[in-house]
């Protein structure tokens, strides 16, 4: 791989996907949202190999390397009806069965409610947002994911090429790329609805049960993406 942004743009190119790459912007997320009823296509995957306001959950940012060592990206999707809440729950399992089908031998884990885990430590995480207008509804699939390196400042952070080698292979990105725009489709056909299919929330309790950093096991993830410990419930919107 000579860069995850320039594989990921071959992978797209080969699939016939709309690509919008740049070699720096502020944010893919936020661009894609101010893009997002005017888009040329149902699907746009938004590439960067360098985001200097790279967005994340609340107040929180994105860093990246810098160098294009990282997949910085979003993935904007028409949908038929507006996204639910249940919907980042559902994506996060998307995203965790897509990197266990490339790399199944790894130690992944979910950590409620954006990250995925690689031994414990963070090395990926999702922004979703989504816009509505009339019967246009869109939403942004922001995925962050660092490969081959990763801003050494953050202590609990990790990088793919850290745990399988420094040669991270385009056929083995390929597979995890298509193992997670087919997850993805499952998961928004899923979103639309109002409540979890009762599987998916015993995969989502058991992948984020895989997290050694749990201070308390999860019992049970409910239908609206409560998570239910012994004690407690957490909502998955509150976290």
């Amino acid at each position: 791989m000579s860069s995850p942004v320039e594989s990921t743009r071959n992978w797209a190119n080969q699939r016939q996907i709309y690509v919008e790459y740049f070699d720096e912007i502020e944010s893919t997320n936020q661009l894609a949202r101010d893009n997002a009823l005017t888009e040329p296509a149902p699907f746009v995957l938004y590439l960067a190999a360098h985001q200097n306001a790279g967005r994340g959950r609340g107040q929180n940012q994105w860093l990246d390397t810098g160098s294009g060592e990282s997949l910085l990206s979003t993935w904007s999707l028409e949908m038929q009806a507006p996204a639910q809440p249940i919907c980042s729950p559902r994506v996060g399992l998307a995203l965790f069965r897509s990197v266990k089908k490339a790399w199944p031998g790894l130690k992944w884990a979910l950590k409620a409610p954006n990250d995925l885990l690689l031994d414990g430590k963070k090395v990926s995480g999702l922004l979703l947002e989504s816009v509505h207008s009339g019967p246009n509804n869109r939403l942004m699939v922001g995925l962050g994911f660092n490969i081959l390196n990763h801003p050494r400042r953050l202590e609990n952070a990790t990088h793919l090429a850290d745990h399988i080698g420094p040669d991270v292979q385009d056929e083995t990105w390929f597979r995890f790329l298509d193992e997670w725009k087919s997850e993805l489709g499952f998961a928004l056909l899923d979103g639309q609805s109002q409540t979890l299919k009762k599987e998916i929330c015993d995969e989502l309790r058991d992948a984020l049960n895989l997290n050694p950093g749990l201070p308390e096991a999860i019992v049970e993830v409910s239908e609206v993406g409560d998570i239910r410990l012994t004690t407690r419930s957490i909502r998955w919107m509150d976290l």
